[in-house]
């Protein structure tokens, strides 16, 4: 029963220690870059499809153009 008890002093002291804690603004910038970022590959990517079908589009119309 002690080494249970002692477990649970032990688990109860370090909690706070070890618990979650708030992130600092410099790390709230980083993630926020971080996500930007993520967010311009995502829309480059986007528009490089729609170029691409664009493209795609454009060249099938002169070919119909030119029969």
């Amino acid at each position: 029963m002690k080494k249970v008890f002692l477990m649970l002093l032990v688990a109860a002291l370090a909690l706070p220690f070890a618990g979650c804690k708030e992130k600092t603004t410099a790390e709230k910038a980083q993630d926020a870059i971080e996500q930007a970022g993520k967010d311009i590959q995502k829309g480059a990517e986007k528009a490089a499809d729609a170029v691409e079908d664009a493209a795609k589009d454009a060249s099938k119309a002169v070919k119909d153009a030119v029969k």
